[in-house]
């Protein structure tokens, strides 16, 4: 039975530990819990935000003025196809990394590179996660979701879910009235392990690895992660706060032009990626700025950091302080990873 509340503080379920209340608060265990609170929000003309574990959001001091549902559904489930593959299905509210874990511990490749992500399962293809030169759409098979207007379950393809770089279909117009109930993996136990990211590489030179296995490239990857970002149980944050730099050919020649040492990558579409960070540490110089309670984790610059008891508003404002600095010193508009989540006026 689905217990709707009122009035509930939403610093608690988020990252960043900041934001003000929910009107209505739903925690959805199952189909029937998601159905009925959707038909509350429907019922009283309110809006509604599907939740996960707020690791990708920052909510406004003012709060929600509609119904939170958090999605805590459970469940993981292995079907082997052949041989080499394996079709892994997990439910919306299955905390991320416990898929990756259980997968990797079965021999699994394809989702390793993504250790130690927080949030759940639903929320991935929401956001097309990525990280150390892998993303969701290099592994997904398909995603089952509820049609809120017509009230029927179905699944999408990799290819109807408009998949590109943090984005899916999920964050556009058309797609705001479907939830995602599970998601299902295509994964082998002899895909080639990815280990051209510069950061893996250096670890595997530094500690002598030579053949690396599944496991160990997870425990890389945990301990670059805990070497870089911060620590959820010291501070409050959403990890990489701003996306990388995607410009085309021309303009980032023009830019490198002013900034000659800076790294680009190129892309398939032609295009080339620049590592924000790097723009935010050797160009404005704001890796470890601080105002009051709110700073850029002296590691990893691309994370905005509440060092405690911060508003979202001086969170939201640090953000604009960021884009604001990178703006009149590189003409560049950086683009949040975040989501903004109430009214920020």
């Amino acid at each position: 039975m689905l217990f709707i509340k009122e009035d509930i503080s939403l610093a608690s379920f988020n990252t960043f530990k900041s934001g003000g209340t929910a009107r209505y608060f739903a925690e959805a265990l199952s189909l029937d819990d998601i159905r009925t609170a959707l038909s509350f929000s429907k019922k009283e003309s309110i809006p509604f935000l599907i939740l996960g574990e707020g690791s990708n959001i920052l909510i406004s001091d003012s709060g929600f003025p509609g119904l939170v549902i958090k999605i805590t559904t459970s469940g993981i489930h292995f079907k082997t196809k052949d041989a080499d593959t394996t079709l892994v299905t997990a439910a919306a509210g299955v905390h991320f990394d416990s898929l990756v874990s259980e997968s990797v511990s079965r021999g699994l490749h394809g989702i390793e590179n993504l250790s130690g992500i927080p949030g759940t399962v639903g929320a991935a293809p929401v956001q097309n996660i990525g990280a150390y030169g892998t993303e969701i759409k290099d592994t997904l098979f398909s995603v089952e979701v509820f049609d809120i207007e017509s009230a029927k379950i179905f699944s999408l393809s990799p290819e109807e879910c408009e998949l590109s770089y943090r984005s899916s279909i999920f964050k556009k117009k058309k797609g705001s009235g479907l939830v995602v109930l599970s998601v299902t993996f295509l994964l082998t136990k002899t895909a080639p392990l990815l280990t051209s990211y510069r950061d893996i590489r250096t670890y595997l030179a530094e500690h002598t690895i030579e053949n690396p296995d599944v496991s160990d490239i997870r425990r890389i990857i945990l301990d670059i992660r805990s070497k870089k970002l911060p620590p959820l149980d010291q501070y409050g944050t959403a990890g990489s706060f701003f996306k990388n730099i995607i410009l085309s050919r021309k303009e980032a020649d023009i830019l490198q032009k002013s900034f000659p040492a800076m790294p680009m990558f190129s892309l398939v579409s032609g295009e080339k990626k620049i590592p924000t960070a790097w723009i935010l540490d050797n160009v404005c110089g704001l890796k470890g700025f601080k105002k009051d309670s709110v700073g850029l984790y002296e590691r990893q610059p691309l994370a905005i950091v509440n060092l405690g008891g911060a508003k979202s508003l001086a969170i939201k404002e640090m953000s604009d302080f960021v884009i604001d600095s990178v703006r009149k010193k590189t003409g560049v508009i950086l683009e949040p990873e975040v989501c903004f989540i109430g009214d920020f006026k």
